[in-house]
């Protein structure tokens, strides 16, 4: 059994020599349950500690089944036309931020996540995670289609806002996901795949 330290945040601490401030995951949740809207500024001690970094690693449970409409920034910027990709998701980030929370479609939800984080942690540097492939096993057929959706929209937004993307699909692939998934559906990282993570985060 491994515990905390093998995790690609645990890798963080224990060789970087940082301190966990919070902990704020959540088995099972995803975007659509609406909790991040909360937990987003939750991520200070009981001491009034703030974070320096704040990693975000979310999306995984939204692509279970049939995913979730993954919303309309991608074909916004597939038909910009002349438009400058910036002034393209500056207008629809806008747009999300004056719906004040009231959202459905996944990038909506991701952007809102990272405004909130934005907002109550202004001097935090933010680092997020894309989601990584898993074979495209027979319970989670999805993957192949909405895993690259999700990862387009997540860069997308956070180049915009001068955010850390970590591209994990670069590292754990269809092809290799077996060797670094420890569940039957290929969900979640073991070890070995913890370790690749936190390494592409350096």
């Amino acid at each position: 059994l491994y515990d905390h330290t093998y995790t690609y945040w645990g890798s963080m601490l224990r060789e970087f020599g940082m301190e966990l401030c919070v902990n704020n995951a959540w088995s099972g949740d995803s975007l659509g349950s609406g909790r991040f809207k909360t937990r987003a500024e939750q991520l200070h001690n009981n001491d009034g500690k703030t974070p320096d970094v704040i990693v975000v690693y979310f999306g995984i449970n939204d692509c279970w089944g049939n995913g979730r409409n993954v919303g309309e920034l991608l074909n916004l910027l597939e038909n910009k036309g002349n438009k400058k990709t910036d002034d393209v998701v500056e207008e629809w980030y806008r747009g999300v931020i004056a719906k004040e929370g009231d959202c459905t479609n996944w990038d909506e939800l991701y952007a809102t996540l990272l405004f909130k984080l934005m907002d109550k942690y202004p001097a935090a540097k933010i680092v997020c995670i894309g989601l990584a492939h898993n074979g495209a096993k027979a319970d989670y057929p999805s993957a192949d289609k909405w895993v690259p959706l999700y990862n387009e929209s997540i860069r997308a937004i956070t180049d915009y806002l001068g955010i850390t993307y970590v591209d994990q699909s670069k590292v754990i692939t269809n092809e290799n996901c077996h060797a670094y998934m420890h569940d039957t559906r290929y969900l979640h990282p073991n070890a070995h795949g913890h370790r690749l993570i936190f390494e592409e985060i350096v």
